[in-house]
């Protein structure tokens, strides 16, 4: 707004006050000597000595010549004089003796016309103000307060009565009490701007900062010589004694009381309650009203008759000094303790009996079953094709051989002690009892799964060529989608903020209805010597100057600002040239309304140079829209320039108001914003220039940080690319790592036959072309993807699809091909065997993430749907083209020819070809015969339970205290030149953002109870909007709201009542009071205006420039403000305040929190004031959309993690036979993975945010691949105890799981070095952790946990895994025993019974066996 004069209007009253428009010379009434005693004239204001030109015109001196008072003796002037100095008229004398006439006291009062506007929002204040003058002009008594220090001979040619002397100085005796308390019920009243004060209009060089009564009024004493207003210079003197002696003359201060602003003039109302500190509340019972947020007493509090209660942060709720969460931790690891060693101290027990009672009964076991001979009865099972394969041998056979009979090796482990025949029995039973017809749901659904899978294998291995075409023709095709359709969402509002999310709506309000928000260009300037402050004198009082204001610094940074203003860039498509004119942000349509401190200096080096500088630096930060007629360059700012109303906009680095103290400098160049991208095509053009400008700059004096509204796009595309080399590096070492690790390289003579690098190629093929396929599928449905889909989803694929590549190869040469079995056979018979725990994890993983599609964040959602889709495209890929390459690199082998070069035969052949089957590596034989023994130790397996539980319950301790949010420097490469800029920022910045409460349709502003809402003035009401926002600003330290609103309507009411602002023509078309036939008040009346009178002259105010003689115009600062319907009505307006500094995540997000809160306490009062239901108050700060995720992070975190494991623990219930005990365990390990994994956060500093929440949804699925194989090998096995199963599944799945994802994933170390903290901090840490976290889980962890909890042994998956191969049950029965015998070797949990022992069926089995014998 320009406010160049507008600080001087109050003082034009001094002028006006002594003209008179009689210029005759009446006869004069010498003092008499009672006058001599009581006062007289000094100031003859019948008289004019010359003219002053001020602001509002020409106005007339006063001469000197002492004379008698007179009175009005004039109806019509004493109803003047009450008007305007009520004052003066004593109680019992209506007609004082007065040194003014009827034609003064009109003068007089236009002259109050201008002040009033700024004054009258407060009559207390008006009142008090008008006595200054008052007496000053009018009081009989003049000579008793006034001395006519300085006057000169008036002399002009046109002088009427020569002789005349001209008042050049007088001394004004003031009381100091007067003063102040006119100071007092002043200064609470608003300014110009939001959150400026009067004062610094007003108080001249001292703003509202350091100004107080006294200066105040010397300040409206200066006379134009001396930089002032007044028309001659007035020297105020100010002292609470009655009687001064002055150069032997005794002086009377004019001691005249001044109302409080929270009392009430005669006939006039009290000042509102948002510019009176000190005004309590009318009614009695809310004069104790105390601040419910402190207890403290607060200025604007005791206003309101019920103050909003805002809710605090609650203290963290402790447990013996403890916080809630660490106590709960505690108090869980006190219960798994306790649980562990109650358990194994039961184990110990039951063990040690049964020992005893097998030794006891050793020779005579067959006495309990007399007639029964276990050892004549026929054996002709073959091999238990699920269960057998702890074995302390062969990995994936039984030792049972082909015939049945149990073959003795040289792997064969000692004998044990032999288990009680009757415990045997209790099985054997039931088992010979049930059959395929009685096999539950769950068992026939493994079994159809493994019969379909099978017979697909068999299918692949006959055709491979068919299945490979087909599925590379589909997946091509899918993938060409990539290359035709691409589409990648750079926009960080539609990655991060969903469409319908409250803050992008109140975004898309407020950019529809009134503008978007400017771009911003930026520099902030520190000086490289930051140290050097001085101290300076100033107007006899001592300040000490930051580093900014060494002038050698201001200079050059002066210049810098003057090659960046005058930047031209070329439009090489248009070849267009662009200046910074051309698309700059003009409030007033003059000049581009760049904040810098050279605007107190006027864009001039000259001003910069003076010896002043620093003094004008200090008064013009106190009072930044000062101006100086006389002499323009002690002003603050050019003529038709915009002021720099906030000095902090411009300065930081320093400590509350204290801006000589600044150490940087701050320049910011707003930029037109739109809607349509296509027309900020000259601002991102000039942007580009502005930024290369500023890059090449060197200086030796000062550091330079900057920015433009590209900026953050620029550098996380350059990201995007600048990472290229590394993510391709850490794709290579796993390409590398896959190739090398697939294959049976054991000698240097035949490692081309036995390699298979094709196999590893198109596995790592398989995956990034399942990748493709996926971002081409949904390209064709012009679905976008985004740079997290792009860089994450590789990673995931790849984890998942070779640790099933690895399943499937090394499950295969572990296998020995059966008698008369063809290899087609084998391979289905394998894939049979592996595939349903493939698509088990595969499946539970792409159903995570679809139903992680359910969250609101659009990158959540796509890198969802990408993922989902991905991963089951990998699956379909592996099970065809994948598994037909296999067939064929399994018959090349066979052929022996040599891997790569298929037409070459091999010199030598292999000694046995994995088509063979039993191929045992280095790291299965030590998982088999070290690792596993030792885990299952007793000892080991407490240490492992009491050490994971301890790391659970450490992990829950610390959840409590896991930073939400992103640091926006994270988001940077770490060569970029943002992260200097938010350094800079995080240490200088001392302002905050606007916000605006705006107020949506279907609001009547026509009405008075609707007004009395939204105004802040003395009649309106006193829980208006602006009353309560200013109540906000009181508690800035809670509500992040640092100023007072300005509201639109009370400026325009001042302006429409006002008899300097508001004019139009006979047509009614608007005029400006002045021009020709512009005659017509727009509203001739002290009131507000209602209904259409409101409407009709409303487009009036948004449209007057404000200036000298009408400061309430609207243009520049309103016009943005209000938004009108074609009828005129109002449709939406907005109340802007500031927000305090806002530096980290956590405030961004508070400070929204606490805006819909205010925005709610609003919206009620709206509601009740006009029983509208309809309206609502909505907020809006640009950082907003940006910072409303972490408002609920935590909730969504719950909510996606919980839906993700929930998802899993389904698919694994179903593809696990309905085993609801594996599909707990999968999702309690997960769980416990994930827990530590966010611990790992909090003590590696990584902030819960977006990116965090897809990595921890990864890890869920990356955790599925190191927990379901484990699981689904332990619920088929059929060894008869948990101990025993947990060895065995972990010494066949071990080696899968370490290999095929643990050593394949450790190629993600190289994001390490990348230049992207993102990735360093996001996907190279967060990533390790879900690797290292998830092997120690799976493979210290997890065969524990079964060992002690695992999933009894299913008798009816036993059966159908004896009767794989035969139907007779007495064979089924023999087979089982004996191989039950050679299990009798381990030691366990319940070791010596089957595990499952309390099913009944087994007691009353037994029991009828022994009866028929």
């Amino acid at each position: 707004m320009k406010t160049s004069l507008i600080q001087t209007l109050v003082v034009l009253v001094v002028t006006v006050g002594h003209t008179i428009g009689d210029q005759s010379l009446a006869a004069v009434l010498e003092p008499t000597d009672h006058d001599l005693h009581h006062g007289f004239c000094v100031l003859d204001n019948s008289l004019s000595c010359g003219l002053m030109s001020g602001i509002a015109g020409e106005a007339n001196i006063p001469c000197v010549r002492p004379k008698r008072p007179q009175r009005l003796n004039n109806t019509e002037a004493l109803e003047l004089l009450r008007e305007t100095c009520p004052d003066l008229i004593g109680a019992e004398d209506d007609d004082p003796l007065l040194c003014c006439d009827y034609e003064s006291l009109q003068l007089l009062s236009e002259s109050y016309e201008l002040p009033k506007m700024l004054l009258n929002r407060c009559p207390s204040c008006l009142y008090n103000w008008r006595k200054n003058f008052c007496h000053m002009t009018c009081s009989g008594r003049q000579s008793l307060f006034i001395a006519v220090t300085k006057s000169s001979p008036y002399v002009a040619e046109e002088a009427e009565h020569p002789g005349l002397v001209r008042v050049d100085e007088v001394t004004y005796y003031m009381s100091k009490d007067y003063s102040d308390n006119l100071y007092e019920s002043c200064r609470g009243l608003p300014g110009a701007a939001a959150g400026t004060s009067i004062m610094d209009l007003m108080c001249g060089k001292w703003g509202s900062k350091a100004c107080n009564g006294n200066r105040w009024l010397e300040y409206m004493g200066l006379s134009h010589d001396n930089g002032g207003h007044s028309p001659y210079q007035i020297n105020y003197v100010f002292s609470n004694d009655r009687n001064l002696s002055i150069a032997g003359r005794v002086m009377h201060p004019l001691d005249v009381s001044a109302l409080s602003c929270a009392d009430a003039p005669p006939g006039e109302q009290k000042c509102s309650y948002t510019d009176c500190p000190n005004r309590k509340p009318d009614s009695e019972s809310a004069h104790e009203v105390k601040d419910g947020l402190t207890g403290d007493k607060s200025s604007v509090s005791q206003l309101l008759e019920n103050p909003p209660q805002l809710p605090v942060k609650s203290p963290p709720v402790t447990v013996m000094n403890m916080s809630a969460t660490t106590a709960a931790a505690l108090i869980l690891y006190l219960i798994i303790a306790a649980s562990v060693f109650i358990y194994f101290a039961v184990y110990s027990m039951r063990n040690d009996k049964k020992m005893n009672m097998s030794s006891r009964t050793s020779s005579s076991s067959a006495e309990c079953i007399p007639g029964h001979n276990m050892a004549k009865r026929p054996t002709t099972l073959s091999h238990i094709e699920s269960g057998d394969t702890l074995m302390e041998s062969k990995p994936l056979r039984s030792e049972i051989s082909v015939d049945g009979n149990y073959q003795v090796t040289k792997d064969t482990p000692p004998s044990s002690p032999d288990i009680h025949m009757c415990a045997q029995l209790d099985i054997i039973q039931p088992l010979e009892s049930i059959h395929s017809a009685n096999l539950a749901i769950g068992i026939r659904l493994e079994r159809f799964f493994e019969q379909i899978f099978r017979n697909w294998g068999t299918f692949v291995a006959r055709n491979p060529w068919i299945v490979i075409i087909s599925s590379l023709f589909v997946s091509g095709y899918l993938a060409l989608g990539v290359f035709t359709s691409w589409q990648v969402t750079t926009d960080p509002v539609d990655l991060w903020v969903p469409a319908g999310s409250p803050a992008r709506r109140d975004m898309e309000y407020f950019n529809e209805n009134f503008w978007k928000f400017y771009r911003i260009e930026q520099l902030i300037i520190e000086p490289k010597i930051r140290d050097h402050f001085f101290n300076a004198t100033i107007d006899d009082e001592v300040y000490t100057f930051g580093p900014v204001f060494n002038q050698t610094f201001l200079v050059e940074a002066f210049e810098l600002q003057q090659k960046v203003l005058q930047t031209i860039a070329i439009d090489e498509e248009t070849n267009e040239w662009i200046h910074l004119n051309d698309i700059c942000y003009k409030p007033l349509g003059g000049v581009c309304a760049t904040q810098s401190i050279f605007t107190y200096y006027l864009d001039s080096l000259a001003e910069i140079m003076k010896n002043n500088s620093l003094a004008k630096a200090v008064y013009c930060s106190r009072s930044p829209t000062y101006t100086d007629d006389k002499n323009v360059n002690n002003s603050c700012f050019k003529p038709n320039g915009i002021p720099l109303v906030y000095p902090g906009v411009a300065l930081g680095g320093f400590e509350g108001d204290e801006y000589t103290k600044a150490t940087a400098l701050i320049i910011t160049i707003p930029v037109k914003n739109h809607n349509n991208p296509k027309e900020n095509r000259k601002a991102i053009v000039w942007e580009k220039q502005f930024l290369e400008v500023v890059a090449n700059h060197s200086s030796d004096v000062m550091n330079i940080a900057y920015k433009a509204e590209r900026s953050i796009e620029d550098e996380l595309d350059r990201q995007s690319r600048s990472d290229i080399v590394t993510v391709a590096v850490s794709y290579l070492i796993m390409f590398i790592y896959i190739l090398l690790a697939l294959g049976d390289l054991n000698k240097c003579s035949t490692i081309l036959l036995d390699a298979r690098f094709s196999l590893g190629f198109v596995g790592v093929t398989v995956v990034l072309l399942s990748v493709l396929a996926s971002l081409g599928f949904f390209f064709y449905f012009s679905i976008p993807a985004t740079l997290i889909v792009v860089e994450v989803i590789p990673f995931l694929v790849l984890a998942v699809g070779v640790d099933n590549i690895f399943i499937l190869v090394q499950s295969f040469q572990r296998d020995e091909r059966r008698p008369e079995e063809q290899l087609v056979d084998q391979i289905g018979r394998v894939v049979g065997e592996v595939a349903p725990s493939m698509m088990l994890s595969s499946l539970s993983m792409s159903s995570c993430f679809f139903i992680g599609t359910l969250t609101e964040m659009p990158a959540m959602r796509m890198f969802a749907l990408y993922a989902g889709v991905a991963l089951i495209i990998n699956f379909f890929l592996q099970m065809t083209c994948f598994l037909g390459l296999f067939a064929l690199d399994t018959k090349r082998q066979l052929d022996n020819r040599l891997d790569i070069l298929w037409c070459v035969r091999g010199s030598k052949k292999s000694d046995k070809h994995p088509a063979i089957g039993g191929k045992e590596g280095l790291l299965y034989t030590f998982f088999r015969d070290i690792y596993s023994p030792f885990l299952m130790k007793d000892n080991v397996r407490i240490l492992v339970l009491l050490g994971f539980g301890a790391w659970l319950c450490s992990s829950i301790a610390v959840l409590d205290k896991l930073h939400i949010g992103l640091e926006q420097e994270l988001s940077m490469p770490e060569d970029s030149y943002m992260i200097n800029y938010f350094d800079f920022y995080q240490k200088y910045f001392v302002v905050g953002p606007p916000v605006y409460f705006m107020i949506t349709e279907g609001y009547d502003y026509t009405r008075n109870d609707s007004q009395n809402a939204m105004c802040s003035l003395t009649d309106c009401d006193r829980d208006s909007l602006p009353t309560l926002l200013a109540y906000m600003a009181e508690k800035s330290n809670l509500t992040y709201i640092q100023s007072k609103p300005l509201p639109w309507l009370d400026s325009y009411v001042g302006y429409i009542t006002s008899p300097e602002c508001c004019y139009k023509y006979a047509n009614d078309s608007q005029c400006y009071k002045g021009e020709s036939n512009c005659n017509d008040r727009c509203w001739d009346s002290k009131s507000r205006p209602y209904g259409s009178n409101f409407t009709e002259n409303l487009p009036f105010f948004l449209r007057h420039s404000p200036n000298a003689k009408c400061p309430k115009g609207g243009l520049g600062q309103f016009d943005d403000a209000v938004r009108l319907y074609a009828d005129g009505n109002v449709k939406t307006t907005y109340l802007m305040s500031y927000r305090t500094t806002l530096k980290t995540s956590e405030d961004f997000y508070e400070s929204l929190r606490y805006s819909r809160i205010i925005a709610d306490i609003l919206t009620e009062k709206l509601r009740n004031t006009t029983n509208n239901k309809d309206v609502l108050v909505r907020p809006y700060s640009f950082p907003d959309v940006f910072y409303e995720q972490y408002l609920t992070m935590w909730t969504d975190t719950i909510r996606s993690l919980s839906i993700s494991i929930g998802a899993i623990f389904i698919v694994t219930y179903l593809f696990l036979g309905l085993d609801i005990y594996s599909a707990l365990i999968v999702a309690l390990t997960i769980v416990m993975i994930i827990i530590d994994l966010m611990a790992m956060m909090r003590w590696w500093d990584i902030s819960l945010n977006a990116i965090s929440l897809v990595n921890l949804v990864v890890g869920v699925g990356i955790s599925v691949e190191f927990c379901s194989h484990l699981v689904r090998c332990y619920a088929i096995c059929s060894a008869p105890t948990r101990v025993l199963r947990a060895k065995e599944s972990l010494a066949k799945m071990g080696t899968s799981i370490l290999s095929g994802i643990t050593l394949t994933d450790c190629g993600i170390l190289i994001l390490a070095f990348a230049k992207s903290k993102i990735f360093r901090v996001f996907y190279f840490r967060m990533y390790l952790g879900i690797i290292a976290f998830g092997t120690l889980h799976s493979l210290i962890f997890l065969p524990v946990l079964l060992s002690v909890i695992g999933p009894p042994l299913n008798k009816q998956r036993l059966l159908f895994a004896a009767q794989m191969d035969t139907s007779s049950p007495q064979s089924t029965t023999q087979s089982f025993g004996r191989a039950f015998n050679k299990y009798n070797d381990s030691t366990g949990a319940d070791d010596t019974t089957i595990d499952d022992k309390s099913d009944n069926t087994s007691q009353q089995s037994s029991q009828g066996l022994r009866h028929q014998h």
